[in-house]
């Protein structure tokens, strides 16, 4: 009698092979972009999560100083005019230039007893290499940052190579290592090592502070010109946003940036879209720095016919923004310190 025959295989046929290989790409095309969305989704609410802890030190500043974070004024290492972005302004008060805190300016901590406080005194009080005996009592810091949560342009321009900085740049100084320069100083705390916060997707993270008092809602003008102070001014984040006009304490008429996610020639932003002498009272017409921080609840309870309030966000206190994903300041994945009612 014979034995029975064994039909047992060791191998699959070639079109089961190919129906194995078609089910995985299937699976990894419905798989990778979910990964993609859950890991945007987790940067997105980290990113809240540290404008949360930014806005708290901010209030804690506030607390201790009387008046929040200044965003706006010339480096204070340096002897002439050399605007430093608001977003640096924050993180030098919260956190310190070198992240171990902040030296108020104050005259008590004068160095050299001249009566002033100046580039001197604050090249003291951070000074790279300072004397045992020559050490000065620092606030904070309000804001914990470290080296990756808060970078120097010059640093942030080798961490992310495909950043675009614009020719002379006040986001470098001009001893930079990077293979160009910038109008940014040229002391050891120049605006090229003086650190901004990053969020999670690698961007700045740029810082207003209002003007509080000011009766119109944006800055127009420059001084000298016309100058007439909003609530909120263009030009204190213009080296990173850019800014198309002379608008503003410092006149700056950049490009700013252009980040390795932005996903636009220009910021939206970056242009004002307000104008006190033409039409103040209705909303603004196209993408701009006025109808991104207009509050449109305000100006729809006070609106009659097409005319109404306008009015920024935050008018007494500060906005916070990070460009989230897409690395444009101005759109609908920005992540802010208030609730947007729509652009």
């Amino acid at each position: 009698m014979k034995g029975a025959t064994d039909t047992r295989r060791n191998a699959f046929t070639l079109v089961e092979l190919l129906t194995v290989i078609a089910i995985i790409s299937l699976l990894i095309g419905i798989l990778i972009p979910s990964i993609a969305a859950a890991r945007n989704q987790a940067k997105s609410g980290t990113t809240k999560a540290q404008i949360s802890s930014i806005g708290k030190a901010a209030e804690a500043f506030h607390g201790d100083n009387d008046h929040y974070p200044l965003s706006r004024g010339s480096n204070p290492f340096e002897d002439g005019v050399v605007p430093l972005s608001g977003a640096q302004w924050l993180t030098m008060q919260l956190s310190g230039p070198d992240l171990t805190g902040y030296v108020r300016p104050v005259i008590q901590n004068d160095t050299n007893a001249d009566g002033d406080i100046d580039s001197d005194d604050w090249l003291e009080w951070y000074a790279l290499n300072p004397s045992t005996d020559r050490r000065y009592n620092r606030s904070g810091p309000y804001m914990e940052a470290d080296p990756k949560s808060a970078m120097p342009p010059e640093i942030y321009g080798k961490k992310f190579p495909a950043t675009v900085f614009p020719s002379n740049t006040l986001l470098l100084g001009s001893d930079t290592e990077l293979p160009f320069s910038g109008d940014g100083g040229s002391s050891d705390w120049n605006n090229g090592h003086i650190p901004f916060y990053v969020d999670a997707f690698g961007n700045p993270i740029i810082y207003y502070a209002a003007n509080q008092g000011a009766d119109l809602p944006f800055t127009t003008g420059h001084p000298g010109s016309n100058f007439r102070i909003g609530r909120y001014d263009i030009s204190d984040n213009a080296s990173i946003t850019g800014a198309d006009g002379r608008d503003g304490f410092f006149t700056i008429d950049s490009p700013g940036l252009k980040l390795e996610r932005q996903t636009t020639d220009a910021h939206l932003i970056s242009k004002l879209g307000w104008d006190p002498d033409n039409n103040p009272n209705k909303w603004p017409q196209y993408a701009s720095f006025a109808r991104y921080f207009a509050d449109k609840n305000i100006f729809e309870t006070t609106r009659r016919n097409d005319e109404g309030k306008v009015w920024p966000y935050n008018a007494d206190t500060f906005i916070l923004l990070s460009p989230g994903k897409d690395g444009t300041y101005g759109t609908n994945d920005d992540i802010a310190n208030y609730e947007r009612s729509g652009l």
